[in-house]
């Protein structure tokens, strides 16, 4: 059983290394993505983050998913450069993230579009994460409302997406 979970994780950390959409000169040139999702390693926050990205991958928008390779935190600026909207997947874990808190710092500056989603139930934004988003509403994304608070986000998306392609 321990070699085949070590197999497995030797499988996967060849694929995100041969994954051409990981180098930073194929971003440079032009972000593969419509989205950029930034979220917590904590496992509630992964588990939520990936249903969102799978659910909007269902609706055609390419996302990308936050891979722990060398080049992430670069990778997201670059994208936050370019203006790709971030789904800022906010958590108690996700507030206290040096890497979030510095992807969604870079989004900030760069005047990317941030979208706020409350990953984490019962989580109450405080601290820096009032600066970051500015008095928007966060859409709060949890398994009892999943389905109903994800139309907003639909609509969130589509709203910043086409005031994108009027400028």
């Amino acid at each position: 059983m321990i070699r085949h979970e070590q197999k497995k994780k030797q499988e996967e950390k060849e694929r995100s290394t041969n994954d051409p959409l990981m180098t930073i000169e194929q971003w440079n040139d032009s972000v593969p993505f419509d989205l950029l999702m930034c979220y917590s390693n904590n496992v509630n926050d992964t588990i939520m983050s990936l249903k969102i990205a799978d659910r909007l991958t269902k609706k055609n928008y390419r996302v990308y998913i936050e891979k722990q390779s060398q080049h992430r935190l670069e990778l997201m600026e670059i994208g936050a450069s370019k203006q790709v909207p971030i789904l800022a997947c906010l958590s108690s874990t996700f507030r206290i993230s040096q890497f979030c808190m510095a992807e969604v710092d870079y989004a900030k500056k760069s005047k990317c579009p941030i979208i706020p989603i409350i990953v984490e139930e019962n989580y109450t934004i405080k601290g820096w994460l009032n600066h970051i988003i500015d008095n928007q509403t966060p859409i709060k994304l949890h398994n009892k409302t999943f389905n109903k608070s994800f139309m907003f986000l639909l609509q969130e998306i589509h709203q910043i997406i086409h005031s994108d392609e009027r400028e």
